[in-house]
């Protein structure tokens, strides 16, 4: 039978003014908390908000529970609508430039609308007609694969879903200067290996801003082009370190991987190589399966 992992604050004898519509509540695993005593904080947990006031003064703590279901009931309750997702309440967004790096002359812009039912940023093309459901699985493997690379949900990056034609010749797109991760919504045919894979490379690319930045880089547009000359000289190195030493090798890990690193992108060569690592896990190979059998 799967097992539902959930997350419950649990209750305390004693409560911080302000902070009551905090105890007792529960979250998926991977969901931020955000009913915190000050407003705009929120955090996988209390005491882990990053805003100074509410670490302090918080007093909650969390305890984990394991809810187990039948396929049988699961279905059922699924059909029943009993399974809900967030309102996809819509407002003004914004208007992002999309760029190509394999064509320097290839340039959209990506008009959005905010998602404002989401705790951290989300935003949905204008030309997109994307369903609760849909929506949720794109945020939440997008926190689970930032878990899996250890980069805290507070440096969730903005969410843009777009259509295919809005993205040049890939499936996600990563930019460390606004922290921000596009997806296409529209992808025919994609398998659970491919969608999931799309969000654990993109995620691969957070960690490597997130630590770049924690190494002393501020990424700008102006410098992006240095901090990616550094970024593929630091993952040659570490390629190399792993028996990654010319394009045949790279090829083994996957046909992109191979071209990329003919041009000399080690930076997507690591991401490929931890994409493809984390897909033959085998707790990822039992979530792939559990997809399958519920599609």
């Amino acid at each position: 039978m799967p097992e539902t992992p959930a997350l419950y604050p649990a209750p305390r004898s004693t409560l911080s003014a302000g902070t009551e519509p905090l105890c007792g509540k529960k979250a998926a695993q991977g969901l931020l908390f955000y009913a915190f005593l000050f407003p705009g904080a929120r955090g996988p947990a209390p005491g882990q908000t990053n805003v100074a006031g509410e670490d302090i003064n918080c007093r909650c703590f969390l305890a984990y529970r394991l809810e187990k279901t039948t396929r049988e009931s699961w279905q059922k309750s699924f059909e029943a609508g009993a399974q809900k997702y967030r309102r996809l309440d819509r407002e003004e967004g914004g208007v992002y430039p999309q760029r190509s790096m394999k064509d320097p002359n290839w340039e959209k812009w990506v008009v959005t609308d905010r998602i404002v039912t989401y705790a951290s940023p989300v935003y949905v093309s204008e030309r997109v007609g994307i369903k609760p459901r849909e929506l949720h699985i794109f945020y939440q493997d997008t926190g689970k694969a930032m878990q899996m690379f250890v980069v805290p949900l507070t440096e969730m990056p903005t969410l843009i879903i777009v259509p295919v034609d809005e993205l040049h010749d890939t499936a996600g797109a990563y930019d460390p200067v606004d922290n921000t991760v596009k997806y296409i919504w529209d992808w025919d045919n994609v398998s659970p290996e491919e969608r999931l894979g799309v969000i654990i490379h993109e995620m691969w690319h957070r960690h490597q801003a997130y630590d770049a930045v924690r190494e002393g880089w501020t990424i700008t547009h102006e410098n992006k082009s240095a901090y990616i000359a550094w970024l593929a000289e630091k993952c040659r190195k570490r390629m190399e370190r792993l028996g990654v030493t010319d394009a045949e090798q790279a090829a083994k890990i996957s046909e992109y991987a191979g071209g990329m690193f003919l041009i000399h992108r080690f930076d997507e060569v690591e991401a490929e190589f931890e994409m493809k690592n984390a897909l033959e896990s085998a707790a990822m190979q039992r979530r792939i399966k559990r997809e399958r059998r519920f599609e």
